[in-house]
């Protein structure tokens, strides 16, 4: 009886070591799963592996609490440059006419009023594509706040338009 529940105590705790290593070393890989899926290589179909890759970075699904939304990268969207490669975005979860968006943004401040004396129309010098989806400008002491048309910046039609155009 005794040997029994010594067997199954070791039995349990040699599994708990094993799943607590193979979890370990999963975690210390995990940055390097995604490339060998970069890798693959099939006759005849490197254009359409470059093209969903292309595309899935530009828009992907994200999972919130059960739900699957469309992720829209703000810096793509508004053509601005990429985001550094160990800034990892936040998501500011939106309701548009079309359904709930998440939109990846840089950084989430603080909550401010603005006064409207501060407000002005869109500089000439950003693109056509940005100027549909930003009102205006707030000038704040040491930046800019953008006043963002939100139906317009979480448009999915237009995003995967946007995306395409970029392929081509």
């Amino acid at each position: 009886m005794v040997g029994m529940i010594a067997g199954g105590a070791a039995n349990i705790l040699g599994w708990a070591i094993f799943i607590l290593l193979v979890s370990y070393f999963v975690l210390l890989d995990s940055d390097n799963f995604g490339q060998g899926f970069l890798q693959i290589n099939i006759p005849g179909h490197a254009g359409d592996l470059r093209r969903m890759g292309s595309e899935l970075s530009y828009i992907w699904n994200a999972f919130l609490r059960g739900q699957i939304l469309i992720a829209i990268d703000l810096r793509r969207r508004l053509g601005l440059v990429e985001r550094p490669a160990d800034q990892v975005p936040m998501n500011v979860v939106v309701h548009t006419n079309d359904g709930t968006v998440s939109l990846l943004v840089d950084d989430i401040g603080d909550v401010f009023e603005v006064s409207e004396e501060r407000f002005e129309l869109p500089p000439e010098t950003i693109s056509q594509v940005a100027k549909e989806m930003v009102h205006g400008v707030y000038k704040l002491d040491e930046k800019l706040l953008l006043r963002l048309n939100i139906d317009k910046a979480a448009d999915v039609a237009a995003t995967v338009g946007q995306g395409a155009e970029r392929l081509s």
